[in-house]
C-alpha cells in the first residue's frame, strides 16, 4: 500500500512491470489466466 498524505482518500492507480530473460535450461510455466482475470478493477 502506497500513502498519499495524511488522510489517504486519494484515488492512484499504481502499476508495474518486472522481465527477466532466460536461456536455457527452462520449465514449462503454468498457462496464464483469461485476460477478464488479469484487467485490474478499481475499487472505489
Amino acid at each position: 500500500m502506497m500513502e498519499h498524505g495524511h488522510t489517504n482518500n486519494r484515488g492512484d492507480n499504481f502499476f508495474s512491470v518486472c522481465y527477466w530473460y532466460q536461456a536455457e535450461p527452462y520449465t514449462d510455466f503454468r498457462a496464464l489466466p483469461a485476460v477478464e482475470q488479469r484487467i485490474p478493477r478499481v475499487k472505489r
